[in-house]
């Protein structure tokens, strides 16, 4: 496995968009926000249960696209939702088992993960609204590898 082709490809996930939609994740989940209280998307919304139902819906409208195969390492098979406002990206890398991965590399690649998910400013809206969004890595033979979450806080929200 390439670290440098993986980090491309959470990247090229974070920046996915629905099928039809020139939107960004973070916009079409901002909008749902929103429209769940009639508010401006771009602020927080301090409702937990609006802001988990609009999670659940994101994650139904992006998993109509899912699985798909990213590279040639990596395949995103969906997104799903947690307790306490977590959105979850599900990653399986297809040409490793998960014995044999190199932890020490892994450990590194999410560091720069969390650098660049902070980063990334259509993500900022997930933590303006206490969302922690979930990593998880397994290999081809669908035993965990990781399961890395990035909280708010981790981004200064």
């Amino acid at each position: 496995m390439k670290l440098k082709y993986l980090i491309l490809a959470t990247i090229l996930a974070l920046n996915s968009t629905q099928s039809h939609a020139q939107s960004s994740i973070g916009a079409i989940f901002g909008g749902l926000v929103g429209s769940a209280i009639g508010r401006n998307a771009a602020k927080p919304n301090t409702d937990p249960q609006a802001v988990e139902k609009a999670l659940t819906v994101l994650a139904s409208k992006l998993n109509e696209n899912y699985p798909q195969k990213i590279d040639s390492d990596t395949k995103l098979d969906n997104v799903t939702t947690d307790f306490g406002k977590k959105f979850i990206y599900n990653y399986t890398l297809i040409n490793i088992k998960s014995t044999d991965i190199d932890i020490y590399a892994f450990r590194v690649f999410l560091s720069e993960l969390k650098t660049k998910v902070c980063s990334t400013s259509d993500l900022s809206i997930f933590f303006k609204n206490g969302v922690t969004l979930g990593y998880y890595y397994s290999g081809y033979d669908r035993k965990i590898i990781s399961k890395y979450e990035i909280y708010p806080r981790d981004c200064g929200y």
